[in-house]
């Protein structure tokens, strides 16, 4: 092949001041998987080139004439997928680039570390400590198993048990299968296959004793196992002679008081037991004077008391039980304000007075304890939690009662109500007030607004706001009318809509069904009512209609209509939404801003879980029957459906997104009511990103 250079002159010039040429021009396959083969071409180049790489790996290129060079494209220690690779060509002096897809066939990336002898790794020697990727060549048989690879990987689990990972065939009880892998080590550039027999057999895992109570004549054992591989459990106290079934805790009793026992507790299954854990433990000796742990029944949502007249709340009694019979328990109260108890000696028939003077007790006495209820609400931030102390021979119960959560709204009151005003006569407000069941006056606490233009004639409409401390909002309006006189004619005319508020399913036709406008002097102004607001019944959604209309005095009326589009799909609440996509209330507040921002993409419709299940855990309390609301505050956003998730302490909304906006996020609300009538607001944000952009 001869290449033309374009010399034409028999002399060197030397002081050439043209353009000198950008080199040859170089240009790739768009993508790659490692280790197969690939081509880049050239063009414009006089030689061929004399070395290239793939992200500083040196290529072997075999020559395909035509300027295309083939080469394998190599392992490289990179991402699983969707990375890029940069060409690089050195030819005629010069180094040409280009980047390329780049696709890796090791996809998973194990740590370094001491294997579990279940795990996948039990017994393969690496021979560096640099990062190393894996690749399963052969997966086990079907028949027998199947391995959640991705989520070892996810879970970063490639050193421990692989036993949780292992799904089993349907009617096997136990398995074996072998599986095969390859290790690629970045460092050296080597690739190792190694073989693994995967077993779910018997119980691998360790009984762990967690607490160990010890009476006169008997032992309550608790403990924990740390795998799901147990059929049951079972224990021995004369070192293996006997096996007795047993769950945790294990209940020991006719055992001999001030006696040495061993205990052995081990897992078994259908193929085999575990290991044996072994403890001791030593009856009690003498009298035994310490009662059982009570079962404490606390009081949610109980009225508050007044100054002049308490609440006073009595609780469930307890029993005394666990001690020698004819023995006594001494018994004692203390607590918040009213704190008393009282002694029944046969069974609940007979009680005596309440005191707070010690006294003893015996077995199977009953013991009943009472205190006076707070006089603040439970929410707001007031003290609404009263508790009561019973000791009854070292054995402690607290008993403590919850007031009812202020769910009232303040009381706005406007001094002088709706008012005509003349025009080009500064606006002052006559005044107004707020007053709160809980908070008293909290007149500081209105927001106004709205404006009087009184330049000019028309109706303006100011609204006044007042939240409490436990979030409850009042709010009112004022109408303000500019006038040139004061009118005699002070009557709004009244505005009819035929069927109210209406509900339509996706996909159907909206339709006005109608209204009327009258008034008293003016007589009929249907034809003069204005009319905005649009429904989009492609759309779920509420939307709302204005109707008004002004009679010839100025007087103005307004009303509205709620179209609610639901929609067409009916989205499930059975299962629970990925934690990513799940608010947590963790702590007891009226409201929660969570700070997470989820991610959606324009038209996608996801599912996202306000998860209640510590904070009702935390208050004893659940959710109220329908009793919660979620709604997007956001044009961008559209909530499809809300629902408790079913045999659980969540609430679902499935959202759907609309186009970008803009780069803010939006905010999704709920509003949930609890049984014991507490109110509470959780709060997350909506990223929506076209990623298509």
């Amino acid at each position: 092949m001869a290449y033309n250079l374009g010399y034409v002159s028999t002399d060197y010039n030397l002081g050439y001041t043209g353009a000198f040429t950008a080199g040859p021009g170089l240009t790739a396959d768009a993508s790659t998987v490692e280790g197969q083969a690939t081509s880049l071409f050239l063009t414009g180049n006089i030689a061929a080139p004399t070395e290239a790489r793939l992200n500083g790996s040196v290529l072997t290129l075999t020559d395909a004439t035509g300027g295309e060079f083939t080469f394998t494209a190599p392992l490289l220690p990179d991402p699983t997928s969707g990375i890029v690779a940069t060409l690089q060509v050195d030819v005629d002096g010069f180094t040409k680039t280009v980047d390329i897809a780049y696709t890796n066939t090791f996809p998973y990336n194990p740590e370094h570390g001491e294997p579990d002898a279940l795990s996948v790794l039990f017994g393969v020697e690496l021979a560096s400590t640099q990062p190393y990727e894996l690749k399963i060549t052969s997966e086990p048989d079907p028949a027998v198993m199947t391995v959640d690879w991705a989520q070892i990987e996810a879970d970063g689990a490639w050193l421990l048990d692989i036993t949780p990972y292992v799904t089993l065939a349907s009617g096997l009880e136990n398995g074996s299968a072998s599986a095969s892998f390859e290790v690629y080590t970045t460092e050296t550039g080597a690739v190792d296959p190694f073989t693994r027999t995967i077993e779910d057999l018997g119980p691998n895992g360790t009984v762990t004793i967690e607490l160990i109570t010890e009476s006169r004549n008997g032992a309550t054992i608790s403990f924990n196992y740390d795998r799901a591989d147990a059929g049951g459990f079972k224990y021995s106290i004369d070192q293996g002679a006997t096996w007795v079934i047993t769950s945790s805790p294990t209940e020991l009793s006719t055992l001999t008081s001030a006696t040495f026992y061993n205990y052995w507790v081990t897992a078994y299954n259908a193929d085999a037991n575990g290991i044996i854990t072994k403890t001791s433990f030593t009856t009690l000796a003498g009298v035994d004077a310490k009662p059982d742990a009570f079962t404490v029944i606390n009081r949610a949502g109980v009225a508050l008391s007044t100054v002049a007249t308490p609440n006073i709340v009595i609780f469930t009694p307890v029993t005394v039980r666990g001690i020698d019979a004819a023995t006594d328990a001494p018994a004692s109260v203390s607590g918040d304000t009213g704190s008393k108890y009282r002694v029944s000696t046969d069974g609940g028939s007979t009680w005596g007075a309440w005191t707070t003077t010690p006294t003893n007790v015996r077995l199977n006495y009953q013991v009943q304890v009472q205190h006076d209820a707070s006089q603040e609400y439970s929410s707001g931030g007031y003290d609404g939690v009263r508790s009561t102390t019973l000791n009854v021979g070292t054995t402690i119960g607290t008993f403590t009662s919850t007031t009812i959560a202020d769910t009232t709204a303040p009381v706005i009151s406007l001094q002088g109500g709706n008012l005509d005003w003349t025009q080009s006569v500064t606006w002052i407000d006559p005044g107004y007030t707020a007053t709160d069941n809980a908070d008293g006056t909290i007149t500081g606490s209105v927001v106004v607004t709205g404006t009087v233009d009184v330049s000019t004639l028309g109706a303006y409409t100011l609204t006044y706001t007042s939240t409490d401390l436990s979030g409850n909002v009042a709010q009112t309006t004022r109408t303000v009318t500019v006038v040139v006189v004061a009118s005699n004619d002070t009557t709004a005319p009244v505005i009819t809509l035929t069927g109210g508020n209406i509900t339509l399913t996706e996909g159907d036709l909206w339709v006005e069904p109608g209204f009327t406008a009258l008034d008293a002097v003016s007589g009929d102004l249907t034809d003069s009512v204005v009319v905005s607001g649009a429904v989009n019944t492609a759309v779920p959604g509420p939307y709302t209609v204005t109707y008004s209309v002004s009679d010839e005095a100025g007087n103005i009326t307004t009303a509205t209509r709620t179209v609610t589009v639901v929609s067409a799909v009916v989205y499930p609440y059975d299962q629970e939404a990925p934690a990513r996509r799940t608010t947590v209330a963790n702590r007891y507040s009226i409201y929660q801003n969570d700070g997470q921002i989820m991610i959606m993409q324009p038209g996608e419709v996801l599912d996202f879980d306000y998860d209640l299940t510590d904070w009702l855990s935390t208050e004893s309390d659940q959710i109220a029957t329908s009793q919660y609301e979620t709604y997007e505050i956001s044009p961008a956003l559209t909530v499809l459906g809300t629902g408790q998730v079913t045999g659980s302490d969540r609430i679902k909304v499935w959202l759907r997104a609309g186009d970008v906006v803009d780069a803010d996020s939006s905010l999704v609300q709920l509003s949930v009511t609890t049984t014991g009538a507490r109110r509470a607001a959780f709060q997350f944000r909506v990223l929506i990103i076209n990623r298509m952009q």
